[in-house]
Order: C-alpha cells, then structure tokens, then sequence
C-alpha cells in the first residue's frame, strides 16, 4: 500500500512538471509505468489476503484455518516474529486414530502380517489396554537390535494415547483373530451370569460393567465377538476389585429394600 502511494504521488508530481514543460514526456510515462506497477502488485498482495480469510478494512491480524480437525501438537511461532511462506508455524494432528510403532524380534518375524489384531498396553494408565491392527510390516530388520517394525493402528476416541508415550505391543498369532477384538482374559468377569469387562464411565475414576459375548480363548488372551470396540479402552488389571466393589454395592442397595 506504501508503494502504491509512493508511486501515486510521483506520477501526479510528474503530471503537473508535464504541464508546466518541466518535465519530459519520458519521465511521465515512467512514473505511470512505475504506478501500475505498484498498483497491480497491491491488488495481487489483497487478493492473496483474501485467499487466507482477510478481508478489506480487517486490519493487521488474520486467522490460521487447519485444512483438517484436529489439535496443535506443535507450535513454531512466537509473537512478534517475522514469518514467510515456507515457515512452519504450527502443526495439527488428528488423533483420534494414532499408529503405534513396535519392534518383533527376528524368531517371530514369520508370524506376522498386516491385519492381525494387537493388544497395547502402557505403563502411563496401568490395568488399561486398547485394541488395535496391524496395517503396515517393515521390509527389513533393524542391524543393531535384530528386530522388525511393525505399525499397529489404535482408536483414541478417548484421547488418552499421546505422542512419545511408552508401552507394549501384544500381537495374536491366530489368523482368525485378524477380524476381531482380542483382550487380555484377566479383563473379563462373570456378574449375575453374564460375562463383562469394566470400561471408563463418564466421571472421573468411575467404570460401568459392560456385557460382553466372548469367543475363543488361548495364551491368557480372549476374543470378543460383540459388546467391545476396537480400541475402546478397558480395565485389564484389577477388574476382579471392581466386580467386588459392584457386588457389594448391590448387596448393600438389596439390605436397604
């Protein structure tokens, strides 16, 4: 806008030597050249704002829009600071899927393959386990540590599993698990004839019994025909207090009547 107004000002100066025979014809072509230069830029400059949601008269702030949903995982920029088209301000993730990385030593490489089911586990929320796939095997092995990257992919409706956290990877060797949800059997209980496991109610520290329908069970791990989502969080260890705590509190309801 500066340029533009510069440039204005120097052709109408030029106008008026012109007319006075100060000037040269020449000097006044320049000075119109030189402002339709400017003056185009400026319209370009605006349209560009425009592009980015900043309309006329919005004054010097304008709003960043994410192409996608999700959080601000990383943030680049400071107040003040001078930015330019290839800078990285911030970075948006969409978390409600994440993918884990795991490594499978070499003996077991030959059991694995994309669409197995996974069971992560993760010393930052004890007794909870997510389910999850395996969508992606490494084509080679790791020198240093003779083992193979495996990528699992998880639901994280709940936002719980976060960058950079550490756990462990549990992967079922049965092809026919591929389809299903498979969970630790120390997850499930029977309550009143029903098999349950406990997931995260909607206040803090609290769990519901949700009834599950269980299927074939080996290697201390269970499949979960219906009731349970993949990648919904549950209670893997500790579930047998919960059961109890359930038990008494109706016992306790029951006395009252």
């Amino acid at each position: 806008d500066a340029l533009r107004d510069v440039a204005e000002q120097n052709r109408a100066r030029q106008e008026r030597l012109r007319a006075e025979g100060i000037s040269s014809e020449r000097n006044l072509l320049e000075a119109e050249l030189a402002y339709d230069e400017a003056d185009a830029e400026y319209d370009a400059a605006r349209s560009r704002l425009r592009v980015f949601g900043v309309g006329s008269g919005g004054g010097p702030d304008m709003a960043l829009s994410s192409p996608i949903d999700g959080i601000v995982i990383e943030r680049h920029a400071t107040r003040g600071e001078n930015v330019t088209p290839d800078d990285t301000l911030f970075v948006v993730a969409d978390l409600s899927r994440v993918w884990v990385i795991g490594q499978v030593y070499e003996q077991h490489v030959s059991q694995i393959t994309p669409g197995m089911t996974a069971t992560l586990t993760l010393s930052a929320y004890p007794g909870h386990s997510w389910s999850g796939t395996v969508d992606f095997v490494g084509a080679t092995l790791d020198e240093s540590t003779r083992s193979l990257p495996v990528r699992v992919e998880v639901g994280n409706e709940d936002g719980r599993l976060r960058p950079g956290l550490f756990g462990a990877l549990r992967l079922s060797t049965d092809p026919h698990d591929s389809r299903g949800v498979v969970v630790p059997s120390s997850a499930l209980q029977e309550v009143e004839g029903r098999t349950v496991v406990f997931v995260p109610g909607d206040e803090p520290g609290a769990f519901l019994a949700r009834p599950i329908t269980p299927g074939r069970e080996g290697m201390s791990q269970v499949e979960v025909l219906a009731g349970l989502a993949i990648g919904e969080p549950l209670v893997v260890e500790g579930a047998f207090v919960l059961k109890s705590e359930l038990m008494r509190a109706e016992l306790g309801h029951g006395h009252a009547h």
